[in-house]
């Protein structure tokens, strides 16, 4: 193929293009010029060969492992995340503490005191959510028998105890205070004296 000379194609060849001194490889359009191999036009016109059986199966094969493992990997992938989003919600909760153990003080009748007939029953309950405050007695045959169920007022958990009910004794008296949480707390015993 002739070329002019101060061609691109003769100052390719010659090194000189762009004032480098190496030598640069062909362009598109002049492997485009040259003439076409006639046994690469007919190897282009041939039927692809059908792969074999054992290609094919051996293909997919490798294609359903390698499917398994893409779901695998997604599937721990999944877990971790809701592992760590379970693990952070459970740092940012706020552990409110139970409330504490109430207890109770009873405040009338005083220690030592003689009773008879209904006697009326003061209780201080102290701590928070008191839900209930019950009075128990002991002596005679009674052990820790809720003898009233004392209800909220002004002056604290008040309550009636009708005495006559009761064989003429000394008591020990003593009220429990229980709490939403299920807590319950009892207070010192008093001494009291039924005399009907």
């Amino acid at each position: 193929m002739a070329q002019r000379p101060g061609s691109p194609a003769s100052r390719l060849r010659a090194g000189r293009y762009a004032g480098r001194d190496q030598p640069v490889p062909p362009s598109v359009f002049e492997l485009m010029e040259e003439p076409v191999d006639a046994t690469v036009v007919a190897s282009i016109d041939e039927p692809v060969p059908e792969p074999d059986d054992d290609d094919t199966g051996g293909s997919m094969e490798r294609d359903r492992w390698h499917l398994l493992i893409t779901i695998g990997v997604i599937a721990s992938l999944v877990v971790g995340l809701v592992g760590i989003g379970v693990g952070v919600a459970a740092l940012n909760k706020s552990q409110t503490p139970p409330p504490p153990v109430p207890s109770a003080v009873v405040l009338y009748p005083s220690n030592g005191a003689k009773l008879s007939g209904t006697a009326a029953l003061d209780v201080q309950a102290i701590g928070r959510n008191v839900t209930s405050v019950t009075v128990l007695a002991t002596g005679a045959f009674l052990r820790d028998q809720q003898i009233a169920v004392a209800v909220p007022s002004l002056a604290g958990y008040v309550a009636r105890w009708d005495t006559t009910t009761m064989p003429n004794a000394t008591y020990q008296i003593s009220a429990v205070a229980h709490n939403t949480a299920g807590r319950s707390g009892r207070s010192a015993s008093i001494s009291v004296t039924v005399h009907n």
